[in-house]
């Protein structure tokens, strides 16, 4: 079945958005300030007409009233929709085209919307650079290393040993990269590409400590330097599973996702969270997710595959959590999701409906 939605409009009977299930309802003196930023689309491997009625990307405010909805702008799968600044003008930014399930690898385009109301990665550094993950496929003999059953037979089955999901640039320059596959980041130097250090996987450079475990990572970035550069933080969306059989596996041992703040200190050569974000409902997500930090001190973790958000406070408390299936049946995910101000101006006409009644419209 569709995730069906009951919310409609007599003004504008084409939209039909998702109807959000709200299970922490935001407080407006302890939420952050701005709107909900959302993707909702079907199931990669959900049965077919497992699907939320439109979807596409959405701004919806806290009691999920719609704000604003793609329809007529965007067309194709979409992702990473949030409000953010392009050479010193307000943007929408989304990733649009359309999904390879498989390895869920997008064909499209970036895109900017400004002046209306105006996939894995498309972020803008400093306002005026975009960093955008691009695959490219190369003809190798998978012999010696084997590859995967069914696997390397085309480009878009190209053997993903790595699954690159996230890219960002850190303030020296140097690039922070997420090797989901290899449940391990990377920093890469700007100048010769050459591998600066590794956070996890079987070859970290760091000592985790205090039980620190991270898996199958998405949305790691990079927060910044403290004591004089000896220190650097992290955050990530830890998903702690695959979505496959070491999923259910997970499932049945009680394991969730959780969102991380980790430290790195390079002189005693250790990682340490020390932020912890666990979901109030125990989710484990085995795809997709983000982590963003927001200027209160708030955190917004979105929580992927299982259609969810939740926004936290800054000593980790659950203070909203809704997901984006109304009817609880689970159909419905959001690549990554987020909390943005934005101030819209309209080219198209004002629609009204009035109604009449025995004391006037």
């Amino acid at each position: 079945m569709s995730s069906l939605s009951s919310l409609r409009y007599k003004s504008r009977p084409d939209l039909s958005p998702p109807e959000l299930r709200i299970t922490i309802p935001a407080n407006p003196n302890k939420v952050a300030p701005g709107y909900l930023f959302i993707t909702p689309c079907a199931l990669f491997d959900g049965p077919r007409g497992s699907s939320p009625e439109q979807p596409g990307a959405h701004i919806l405010d806290n009691n999920g009233d719609l704000v604003w909805s793609s329809l007529g702008f965007l067309g194709g799968w979409t992702a990473n929709f949030r409000a953010t600044r392009y050479r010193g003008r307000p943007v929408l930014q989304s990733f649009t085209g359309i999904l390879a399930r498989r390895h869920a690898h997008a064909s499209g385009t970036p895109i900017f919307l400004d002046k209306l109301v105006s996939f894995h990665e498309f972020r803008i550094i400093n306002e005026e650079t975009a960093l955008v993950q691009v695959h490219q496929p190369k003809m190798m003999n998978l012999g010696k290393p084997g590859g995967d059953e069914g696997e390397g037979r085309s480009p878009t089955t190209a053997w993903d040993y790595f699954h690159t999901n996230s890219v960002d640039k850190a303030s020296d320059g140097h690039y922070i990269v997420s090797g989901r596959h290899m449940c391990a980041v990377y920093k890469i130097s700007r100048l010769d590409g050459s591998l600066v250090w590794t956070l996890g996987g079987r070859r970290s450079m760091f000592s985790l400590q205090s039980g620190l475990s991270f898996a199958y990572q998405h949305d790691v970035q990079h927060r910044g330097f403290s004591h004089g550069g000896k220190t650097e933080t992290l955050s990530l969306m830890d998903n702690h599973a695959r979505s496959d059989e070491q999923h259910l596996k997970a499932e049945q041992e009680g394991i969730h996702s959780r969102g991380l703040v980790i430290v790195i200190d390079h002189g005693a050569q250790t990682a340490t969270a020390t932020k912890t974000l666990v979901p109030p409902d125990g989710i484990l997500a085995g795809r997709q997710g983000n982590v963003q930090m927001l200027p209160n001190g708030n955190t917004l973790v979105g929580w992927g595959v299982r259609g969810a958000l939740t926004e936290f406070s800054a000593d980790g408390k659950s203070i909203f959590h809704a997901y984006l299936d109304a009817d609880g049946e689970g159909g419905v995910q959001s690549y990554r999701a987020f909390r943005c101000g934005w101030e819209g101006r309209p080219r198209e006409k004002l629609a009204l409906w009035c109604c009449g009644g025995r004391t006037g419209a």
